[in-house]
């Protein structure tokens, strides 16, 4: 995959945005708003001079960049001064990390019963609560505040799970997840995952209905129109599955706080043009 080009493009292309709106926006106001004299700034733009990394928020809150033009950004600049992004890792640290690192063969994969874990929208991420903040108690008071349900429901899902042996009762009363790593791999549609998904969309609806700056700055809602020749979507399909696996390993690395749910869909919305 290309670049994403310099840093003077990326914010001469989203300068000239800002000023559609506003034509008294000028790169004297950028540069003021920046804290940089208007003769850098013009300098920045052109891609003379390098926008300095403690500008960088600056310059995104000034422009109103969005998440996309200003993960470009950042990436770009990171490269110019040599900053290593937040989730990769230099190849000394994966070569040390190496025999650490899980893989796909490290994943417990479930079926049959255990799909039953599918059963409500809230099950996995319950499961998936139990590894977050490892020095605080998990009891079902505590599981039901975090995921927003009635106790008697957190009650009932854990008893489901330790049934089906994916949570464990400790001799202290203590829940565990049995299986760090899971997947619950499929190759043809079911019920019970189709009912599963429609209540996941249900909370992603629910989710969209909230318009605080706070929850949209906390959350990814976006949607692509793409048109493409129908022999690549195994391709793509593949690619996906393998993007989504590796970033949700770089995300769940470290100090768990929070669960979220990451949603793709990928579907046919015209007929074949042939």
């Amino acid at each position: 995959m290309k670049k994403p080009g310099n840093a003077g493009l990326i914010l001469t292309k989203a300068l000239r945005r800002v000023q559609e709106q506003n034509p008294r926006f000028s790169v004297r106001t950028l540069a003021k708003k920046v804290g940089v004299s208007h003769v850098f700034m013009g300098k920045v733009l052109k891609g003379q001079v390098d926008l300095p990394y403690k500008r960088l928020p600056d310059i995104m809150k000034a422009l109103n960049l969005d998440d996309l033009a200003a993960a470009q950004l950042k990436e770009v600049i990171q490269e110019k001064y040599g900053i290593e992004p937040v989730f990769t890792r230099s190849k000394q640290e994966k070569n040390e990390d190496a025999e650490e690192s899980p893989t796909l063969a490290d994943f417990e994969e479930k079926s049959s019963r255990a799909f039953e874990a599918l059963s409500h929208w809230y099950e996995i991420p319950l499961l998936d609560l139990l590894t977050c903040n490892a020095n605080t108690p998990k009891t079902s008071a505590s599981l039901a505040h975090a995921l927003g349900i009635s106790v008697d429901q957190a009650t009932s899902a854990i008893k489901r799970l330790v049934d089906i042996g994916l949570i464990t009762i400790n001799a202290d009363g203590t829940l565990t997840k049995t299986q760090k790593l899971l997947r619950f791999p499929m190759k043809m549609p079911l019920e019970i995952t189709r009912s599963y998904y429609k209540k996941v969309l249900a909370k992603a609806q629910q989710e969209l209905e909230n318009q605080s700056q706070e929850n949209y700055d906390k959350r990814l809602m976006t949607n692509l129109s793409i048109a493409l020749d129908p022999e690549k979507i195994p391709v793509a399909k593949q690619r996906l599955q393998k993007f989504l696996h590796e970033l949700s390993l770089e995300l769940a690395d470290g100090d768990s706080q929070r669960v979220y749910f990451l949603t793709t869909l990928f579907f046919p919305v015209s007929k074949n043009t042939e």
